[in-house]
């Protein structure tokens, strides 16, 4: 451990450390789960470590106000994360930055689209008065067009990128790196295997414990803070999942694989 190594994530760490000590546990997910309706299950998340997803929300808020709401509170995730990395990670921080954007494309291109649900300062915002078939051709002449492929997701295409963004690294840093990467990879392998509801968040949960894992030993390095985000991009998923649920008043039982 250098000590500029120590300068350069110090404050991060301790503001990455506060805020996973504060994720919930199997018992504060079941807490949440357990809540009933939208009011009382945004009261449990905000008393159980997701205050910041919830923070501000309106009582009974309706399902695109949420789906907006997670996804500031996802993109003010993804600032501090750019921000919390050095110079050379410029690339990574960026392709984190992308991502609640990326999540915008597959909606873009739909007919009943909504401009209001767009994020603020969006990429898209010039190119949303125009027809669907000139939104995906301005989307194929920008720097989004990596995420169209035809037969996935942007989501998955996203996914992909990690690898090729990665600055050259060494020792305990490119280690953890590694093991990150491996990580991510066999967990894509999974997804492909057409899971259950059930069986994908289960997969998602311990995707979840063994990046957590990953965490000890020297904290003093990017693989510290990349790990911070991909832990709250899970924690947006449960958290999304789980208010639209209660706000489509869905059966409970769709939340069986989040316990």
């Amino acid at each position: 451990m250098t000590e500029l190594a120590v300068r350069d994530y110090a404050f991060a760490h301790a503001r990455i450390r506060g805020r996973i000590g504060d994720m919930p546990d199997d018992a504060g997910w079941q807490k949440v789960i357990n809540a009933g309706d939208l009011e009382t299950t945004i009261e449990a998340m905000a008393s159980s470590g997701l205050l910041h997803w919830v923070e501000g929300f309106p009582r009974n808020p309706k399902p695109e106000e949420i789906e907006r709401r997670c996804l500031i509170s996802l993109l003010s995730i993804s600032l501090f994360v750019k921000k919390s990395l050095p110079g050379q990670w410029k690339e990574i921080g960026l392709w984190l930055l992308q991502l609640p954007n990326v999540l915008q494309i597959q909606p873009l291109l739909s007919a009943d689209s909504d401009k209001e649900m767009l994020l603020p300062g969006s990429p898209f915002l010039s190119i949303f008065n125009s027809s669907i078939a000139e939104r995906k051709a301005a989307l194929l002449e920008s720097e989004y067009a990596v995420y169209l492929e035809d037969g996935r997701t942007p989501e998955d295409c996203w996914a992909t990128q990690f690898q090729s963004r990665l600055p050259t690294i060494n020792g305990h840093e490119r280690r953890v790196i590694i093991r990150i990467t491996q990580l991510l990879a066999a967990h894509q392998l999974l997804l492909t295997q057409a899971l259950s509801p059930d069986d994908t968040w289960a997969q998602r949960k311990t995707l979840f414990e063994r990046l957590k894992r990953q965490l000890a030993g020297n904290p003093f390095h990017a693989g510290t803070v990349l790990i911070y985000g991909l832990l709250e991009s899970i924690q947006y998923e449960r958290v999304r999942a789980i208010l639209l649920l209660r706000a489509h008043r869905w059966p409970s039982m769709l939340l069986r694989g989040l316990s």
